[in-house]
This record gives structure tokens, sequence and C-alpha cells, in this order.
């Protein structure tokens, strides 16, 4: 019997779990990332100058330069981003559901300055949410790649794509962009759509998806769930 083939976009270092878990689930899988994740130049941070430290994406763990004490309180968009902190030394950890603007209500709470270690391109403005209180670090960036691989190309056009999984909307409305200029949306027509949020919707919806999906909740476990709904 043929597995069920997904279609992963997001950047390769988040690949390999992912995919793992994936064929656990009984998928086949085409990793097609398209962004890539570089480490931005920056100062290393005295982290005794601020009371929080907040995060909405693991590779900012990674790639953040700080001196000072790791039992700073540390807020997290979600469990992922937090078992990254956990990994990276952290203990005092907080972990939101998985939203960015979800968070704002309990740091509004806290008091004290609080440094967003974040990457160049972020969908939510911690520093408007939090006027006064919130310092920007941008510690990496991901570069979106300029087209499909060929791989890629010949997958979709094979048709044996039955989900593409879609996490952020700058990869949502990337992958459209290269269909369009690849002219695949014939293509598109028996593949589902399944994203984490509902503002990808929009971006999506100018291709022919068989369906598009959207967790009703974030998080990557509450997508996989949702995945394996639509199996069939």
């Amino acid at each position: 019997m043929t597995r069920p083939v997904i279609m992963l976009t997001r950047p390769q270092d988040d690949l390999d779990n992912l995919s793992s878990v994936l064929q656990s689930m009984g998928y086949d899988v085409c990793t097609e990332p398209l962004s890539s994740i570089e480490p931005v130049e920056h100062a290393a941070v005295d982290l005794s100058a601020f009371q929080t430290l907040l995060f909405t994406s693991r590779h900012a763990v990674t790639h953040l330069k700080y001196t000072g004490l790791k039992h700073l309180p540390i807020v997290t968009v979600g469990a992922h981003t937090a078992e990254a902190a956990r990994q990276a030394g952290f203990s005092s950890i907080t972990a939101g559901s998985g939203r960015a603007e979800d968070l704002v209500p309990g740091l509004r709470a806290q008091a004290g300055s609080i440094l967003y270690a974040r990457g160049q391109d972020i969908s939510f403005s911690f520093e408007m949410a939090l006027p006064g209180r919130v310092t920007d670090m941008i510690v990496y960036r991901a570069p979106l790649v300029p087209d499909f691989s060929k791989n890629g190309i010949h997958t979709l056009k094979s048709q044996n794509i039955q989900t593409v999984l879609f996490f952020s909307r700058r990869t949502a409305e990337h992958f459209v962009t290269l269909v369009q200029k690849n002219g695949m949306e014939p293509y598109i027509k028996g593949i589902k759509a399944l994203c984490l949020g509902a503002p990808m919707i929009e971006s999506l919806s100018v291709l022919p998806w068989q369906h598009i999906g959207v967790s009703p909740s974030p998080g990557r476990q509450n997508l996989l769930a949702m995945l394996g709904e639509h199996k069939e």
C-alpha cells in the first residue's frame, strides 16, 4: 500500500525531527525548505540588565550570544521553544500557547524590562504592544530560496503529494509566489494545504487547492493531529 506523501517547507534545521515524527505516523516525506537559517552578528548581551527574556523561536535560543545568569525568567511562545530553552540550560521558563499575541497580557503584568531575542522577520511586534518595555535583539535571519528545487518541482508535478504543511504566513506566501512563477497552478488541484494560523488562508486561497485546513489552535502537535484527521 502506498503511503501518503507530505511536503515540508520549513528550514532544514527544523526538518529532521519533524520528518521522523511524520514517518512514524505512516507518511513519506518530501523536504522542500523554502528558507534557511543564518546567524546575525550581534554583541553579547548582559542578561542582568533585563528582568525577562522572551523567545518566539528556538532559533533565537540557539543564536543569542549572552553573558549573565541562566535563572533569568524566560517566556516562550510555545512548548517547542521552551524545550530548546531547557536544553540551553535555562530553568525558569513559562511557555505560551503558541500564539505570540497571547503572551502580551502576562508580560504586561510583569515588572521590568524585557529582552526579545528574535529573527529578522516577525509577524507580531512586542515593541508596539508593550511600548517602552521591550528591547529587540535580532540574532538570526531566514532568507527565502529563489526557487523550488528540481526535486520539488518534479514531485509537485508528479501529483504524488497529498498535503503541504505550512507553519508561517511568510513561507505560505513564498510557496504561492514560486508556484505562480513556475506556472504550476494546475498541479495544486489534488493537494491539501494545512496551516497553523487563519491569516495564511488568505495567502493560500489564490491557488486551487483540494482543501485548505487551519489548526483550531497553535502549536505543532495540533497541526499534526489535524493531519491525522485528513489522512485519507
